[in-house]
């Protein structure tokens, strides 16, 4: 007969695999180097975070190894609340270009990866101003 678990065991179980949950999410792109790097055929998923900044546009154009460039849209998966997008990155250098309403008065503007689970790592910052767009570069 197995020996019961204590209320305390229980709790502690419950607890561990809750932050093996938490430690497995991991966030897609690379940005320990000088270029931001992802797997290719990854799915991003970006989110920006400015009080007043919606998202209206997003493209990613990819140029692969034999210098052929393909320019997809993701404009139709902006999320409703207009702050985030799921883009997809292929083999190659892939050129994201986001598009904004921006804001009636100059704020702060951030790019995250939204890696789930609350947690968001930093990609492009802008300091106080009115941007109407913004480009980077994720290599696969």
């Amino acid at each position: 007969m197995k020996p019961k678990k204590s209320r305390k065991a229980k709790l502690k179980t419950k607890a561990s695999g809750l932050r093996s949950e938490r430690e497995s999410i991991t966030c897609v792109l690379d940005l320990t180097g000088d270029d931001i790097r992802a797997p290719k055929d990854s799915d991003v998923k970006l989110l920006i975070v400015g009080n007043n900044y919606l998202l209206k546009q997003a493209s990613v154009t990819t140029t692969d190894t034999a210098g052929n460039a393909t320019t997809n849209s993701f404009t139709d998966q902006i999320d409703p609340s207009e702050k985030e997008v799921t883009i997809h990155v292929l083999a190659g250098l892939n050129t994201v270009v986001m598009t904004f309403f921006p804001p009636p008065a100059m704020e702060t503007l951030d790019i995250t990866e939204n890696c789930g689970g609350g947690t968001k790592q930093p990609i492009l910052s802008f300091g106080a101003g009115i941007r109407s767009s913004a480009a980077f570069n994720i290599h696969c």
